[in-house]
């Protein structure tokens, strides 16, 4: 019963560079809660005003969202769950596409990717002015996870001590090259 909520006015920020900006790269929470056109997390560009990829809450979907110079904003968009329950998202991108996960299923492929991701200058969270919204188990990886480990993974509650989980990235494109390892996990 321990999760990341707001208390007031702002966001919480942290310095992004490099931290989640290679070339490929996951992120994903549970998250509770509803808002409109709110980053649940981001990779934000002040020059832009806008974010280099992240989490997105915009109307009824929730999207993964990134941007290049080249492409402008692509998205890999779903529906969002309206019932007000706990849900996992995740987001990823092997630098083609974008894959946006809800509860462990695919939920949205993003068209292909042209160009790296505009580079950011800090993560920011809970863009949304509600007080009735919480997310959990926050993980970053720089690394696009597969459907099997985000579903192995949303079932393991974050641990006060780096933990080392093995799993499985697929590679880009047509599924060019597999990469099986060990990742360290640590809390946020």
């Amino acid at each position: 019963d321990e999760a990341l909520t707001k208390t007031g006015l702002g966001m919480p920020v942290v310095a992004a560079s490099p931290f989640g900006q290679t070339a490929q790269r996951t992120v994903m929470m549970w998250h509770r809660g509803f808002g409109d056109g709110v980053w649940l997390m981001r990779w934000y560009v002040p020059a832009d005003d806008t974010g280099s990829w992240g989490l997105l809450r915009l109307g009824a979907n929730i999207q993964v969202r990134l941007r290049t110079a080249a492409n402008g904003n692509v998205v890999a968009s779903a529906a969002a769950p309206t019932d007000g329950n706990w849900h996992y998202y995740a987001g990823t991108f092997d630098g083609s596409v974008a894959r946006l996960y809800i509860d462990g299923a695919l939920a949205a492929t993003s068209s292909a990717v042209t160009g790296s991701l505009l580079t950011a200058s800090r993560i920011d969270g809970f863009e949304h002015t509600s007080n009735n919204a919480w997310s959990d188990d926050v993980r970053i990886y720089d690394e696009a996870l597969d459907q099997a480990t985000i579903n192995t993974l949303k079932d393991v509650p974050v641990a006060d001590a780096p933990t080392d989980i093995t799993g499985t990235a697929a590679g880009s494109g047509g599924g060019v090259g597999a990469a099986t390892g060990t990742r360290e996990r640590v809390a946020t």
